[in-house]
């Protein structure tokens, strides 16, 4: 199984590197593991990559999310699409 861990702020200055590690988990098939379990800050731009990458990933199981992580989450309507 696939893993990573997002950061505690996880905003547009990062987001390609968040692109980049997800890409690698994809090409790697196979369940992923994303640990959102320090995360309390997420812009829009990460959730809608994160949001992209769980319609092409076999499946996708978020750890422990932070209150912040669900909050951003929430706020923009993407429970669903993440699973979360």
């Amino acid at each position: 199984m696939n893993s990573l861990r997002l950061a505690e702020i996880q905003t547009m200055e990062s987001v390609a590197e968040l692109r980049a590690r997800l890409l690698e988990c994809l090409a790697q098939g196979g369940a992923v593991t994303i640990d959102a379990g320090e995360t309390r800050v997420i812009d829009t731009a990460s959730l809608q990559v994160l949001a992209a990458f769980c319609r092409e990933v076999e499946a996708v199981e978020f750890l422990a999310p932070a209150q912040g992580f669900l909050d951003a989450v929430r706020l923009l309507g993407l429970r669903q699409a993440l699973g979360v």
